[in-house]
């Protein structure tokens, strides 16, 4: 500067700070991470009773649900409920049930309406599906069975066996689940429409004491 006159923010103010760069998908991803390591509460109601394995299962069945439709359907999903499932109560006509069996036995089981269903099958394979079929068959079973094994890789002491999808059309389905499991319904939401999914663990060789007396 002029007569020798040195300015001592001159260079604060010519040479600003650089502004530090955000690394956006660092910041989603922690983010995923927190969410997804908040344990859900069992619902109410839940057996608190020997060989009563469902609460165990809530939180890695959730964990796979979305990750499965993450990675599998470019979509995420957001649980919107949590409850005791009940035969009595009105559920969603297109449904896939896989039996699990080993030290453990019970069944996850994927609950949608029909425009979910047709979503997943134009997410699978491109094609427009526009009623029940072959296609939503595969489909759904498909993705069943991705969420059911994603899950089961978490319990692997237990040696769990899956079986085939078996998928149920219809207005009223009556779920083919195991006897002596008090299964817990999981609600989502998500872009392609809303989802459920069903399910529940218990010990092999334990029975409620009020069933064997």
């Amino acid at each position: 500067m002029a007569d020798g006159f040195e300015d001592p923010f001159e260079d604060e103010f010519d040479s600003p700070a650089p502004t530090p760069v955000v690394d956006v998908d660092a910041v989603v991803a922690e983010t995923e991470s927190a969410v997804a390591s908040v344990a859900v509460e069992p619902p109410e109601g839940l057996p608190e009773e020997r060989g009563e394995m469902t609460a165990a299962v809530i939180n890695p069945l959730i964990d796979a649900t979305r990750h499965v439709f993450r990675v599998s359907l470019k979509t995420e999903v957001t649980r919107s409920g949590l409850h005791l499932y009940n035969p009595a109560y009105p559920i969603h006509p297109v449904s896939s049930v896989i039996e699990l069996t080993g030290a453990a036995y019970g069944a996850v089981c994927l609950n949608l309406p029909r425009r979910t269903a047709f979503q997943i099958v134009a997410r699978m394979t491109g094609a427009t599906a526009e009623k029940d079929d072959a296609a939503v068959r595969d489909a759904v079973g498909e993705i069943t069975n991705m969420i059911a094994g994603n899950a089961k890789a978490k319990f692997e002491h237990l040696k769990l066996r899956m079986g085939l999808p078996r998928v149920l059309l219809g207005d009223a389905p009556m779920l083919p689940l195991p006897a002596f499991v008090a299964p817990v319904r999981a609600e989502f939401r998500s872009e392609i429409g809303d989802l459920g999914v069903i399910f529940g663990l218990r010990r092999a060789g334990d029975r409620p004491e009020a069933a064997g007396a």
